[in-house]
């Protein structure tokens, strides 16, 4: 949603109107400050100005838990523990929540719309905040997962984590981060609990 002024009668006023009015028509004198807010005020009318392009950015259409629908063949992650990312190009959502019980299988994260014209191919990383856990048969441990991801303009996708081996279900909070660059687009944290079973 976009700011824009409104005169008392709701229509936006013009520029004239308002340079009219901080001029001061009925003043023959400009005093120093008088020029100093013109300035300002035209900056300001431009950046309202709905014609002045805006950086664009993903947006959050959901998140919570999510059924992988259909899935790839796993990517190369380096920053990832396992080495490798799912690649899920269908979900759907199962739950509206912040509320994760660990059980192997489970996903959660978002469900994102991303910038762009269709076709566009629109880059970004995403990175998972976490306690700590350690890979058995590695003996690598971490508390951070970071991969790279894409999606296409105006199309949505699925970014998020899976819980995919006993040794992940560690209960504590869990932040879900995308990035478009090095700007923090999305974040949300989840409560990872332990199954009740």
């Amino acid at each position: 949603m976009t700011d824009t002024l409104e005169s008392e009668h709701g229509s936006e006023p013009s520029r004239a109107q308002w340079s009219g009015h901080l001029l001061g028509r009925h003043s023959p004198r400009l005093s120093p400050i008088k020029p100093l807010l013109i300035a300002l005020l035209a900056i300001a009318l431009a950046a309202c100005d709905p014609g002045v392009k805006t950086s664009p950015t993903i947006q959050l259409i959901n998140y919570g838990t999510f059924k992988k629908l259909n899935s790839g063949s796993d990517v190369q992650a380096p920053d990832a523990i396992t080495g490798a990312r799912h690649s899920v190009s269908k979900v759907d959502l199962l739950e509206h929540t912040t509320n994760v019980v660990a059980r192997v299988g489970t996903s959660f994260g978002f469900l994102v719309r991303m910038p762009g014209q269709p076709g566009d191919v629109v880059q970004c990383s995403a990175k998972c905040l976490h306690p700590k856990f350690t890979d058995p048969s590695t003996g690598r441990s971490s508390e951070t997962e970071q991969w790279d991801t894409s999606g296409l303009g105006g199309q949505d996708g699925y970014i998020g984590y899976t819980l995919d081996n006993d040794w992940e279900l560690v209960p504590g909070p869990w932040t879900v981060q995308v990035f478009m660059g090095s700007r923090l687009v999305l974040e949300k944290t989840f409560n990872v609990s332990r199954s009740p079973n």
